[in-house]
């Protein structure tokens, strides 16, 4: 039976397919392919209405004028099945057509407008498709023009379409010409290539006849040790942290002072330490059995809930192609009849592995950009660990590098310089 109910001086159609807990994502639906405001007027309502229920069309934002006039909303498509159904029962009467459709009909009677619209709109299309702008962020030392020029050398020019396979051919210029970078990243946000870089910490320069002593700048042991000039602090074998003095440029031997300018090269091995956090990556799914229906509308990249609801915490999910509207448009859209099959999650040990591995070879990488250019990786170890959210991974890689950091010597002027 079908129900007529008053809210806000408005009835509303009660029954299944009428669309009125979902009014605001159905009117989305109907802009994009357009609809019309229209009054249907019936010696007996209630049957007509009772008859466009069983029939599954959709109406939106039901109102009733008098006992035998009503007013609302309904697709273009579903106006040609609603006319079809009551051409003998009903008369329907067009008060405003809206949306596409609207906008097609207003170009029809008004072509300049119709013509200026469409420009306008191929036009924010076309643009918001392009690179209108470059922009460089992080440099210090590396100049910005010759990074600027390096990526437009790559194809990232102003004015031409975004591609993913431009910013990779840009990303490894940068690495291949400027050496010094530690980091390169580049992205488009809206219409602009935002290229984002860092540059390898560079200690202050200290004239070569400037007292100075040499530090640890991160911790290890000390695998090699040559001094030029200055002290030795340090041995192979000794374990050190940063700030540890290693060669010294200020010491006493017998008795006599000197102040020199400390110099040579200090090797040590360094653990570089990093976790990650395994949580259900390494569960599959297997359905129970039980399925939940639904439709979804997709224009670009979002995607909308339209009618049913998943009530499912672990599934699987599986689509079908329903309809598609404006395929040679630029809103292009589509609509999907969805399943969702209710899933278990059931423990793997594949894909325990291939989780592990992909968290390791992220690990290796990342770290690997922190290492010198003439550091040498030795090792590299995963260890696990269970805890109460998950697996918990830790990543130790190990190099060989150069910790030695030059410092100044704060002495009073009245020492002697020796060199």
């Amino acid at each position: 039976m079908v129900v007529l109910y008053r809210t806000n001086r408005e009835y509303y159609l009660s029954g299944i397919n009428c669309g009125h807990r979902r009014n605001k994502i159905l009117l989305i639906w109907y802009f994009l392919q357009g609809y019309a405001i229209i009054e249907l007027e019936a010696a007996n309502i209630n049957r007509a209405l009772f008859r466009i229920s069983r029939a599954g069309i959709e109406l939106v934002r039901v109102s009733r004028i008098s006992y035998t006039v009503m007013r609302a909303q309904v697709s273009r498509k579903n106006l040609q099945r609603l006319r079809k159904l009551l051409q003998n029962e009903a008369q329907i009467r067009i008060r405003q057509k809206k949306g596409i459709w609207g906008w097609y009909t207003l170009g029809k009677q008004h072509v300049a407008l119709g013509i200026g619209l469409m420009l306008t709109v191929a036009a924010v299309i076309l643009l918001s498709s392009c690179c209108l702008r470059i922009e460089v962020v992080g440099n210090q030392e590396v100049s910005e023009y010759d990074i600027y020029h390096t990526a437009v050398e790559n194809g990232a020019k102003l004015f031409t379409l975004k591609n993913k396979e431009i910013l990779q051919e840009v990303e490894q210029a940068l690495w291949e010409r400027f050496p010094e970078l530690t980091y390169v990243y580049t992205s488009y946000e809206g219409a602009c290539l935002r290229i984002v870089v860092r540059e390898k910490y560079k200690s202050p320069e200290i004239h070569e006849t400037q007292p100075c002593s040499i530090y640890a700048d991160k911790a290890g042991v000390i695998t090699d040790i040559t001094v030029f000039s200055g002290r030795a602090m340090v041995q192979v074998g000794d374990r050190v942290a940063p700030g540890d003095l290693l060669i010294a440029g200020s010491y006493a031997i017998d008795e006599q002072e000197f102040n020199v300018h400390a110099a040579g090269k200090v090797t040590a091995q360094v653990e570089y330490i990093s976790s990650a956090l395994l949580q259900d990556t390494y569960y599959q799914l297997e359905p129970t059995g039980k399925k939940a229906y639904g439709r979804i509308m997709q224009l670009g990249g979002r995607e909308i809930l339209i009618d049913g609801e998943n009530p499912f915490a672990y599934y699987l999910e599986e689509r079908s192609l329903g309809a598609v509207v404006g395929e040679n448009s630029p809103l292009y859209l589509k609509i999907y009849h969805v399943v969702y099959l209710e899933a278990k999650k059931v423990y793997s040990e594949q894909k325990k592995q291939e989780a592990v591995l992909e968290q390791q070879e992220k690990a290796y990488f990342e770290t690997a950009l922190q290492l010198n250019q003439d550091s040498e990786i030795i090792g590299f170890d995963t260890y696990e660990v269970n805890t109460e959210r998950g697996l918990r991974l830790i990543f130790t890689l190990s190099a060989k590098e150069s910790i030695g950091k030059a410092d100044e010597i704060n002495m009073p002027e009245s020492v002697n310089i020796q060199s």
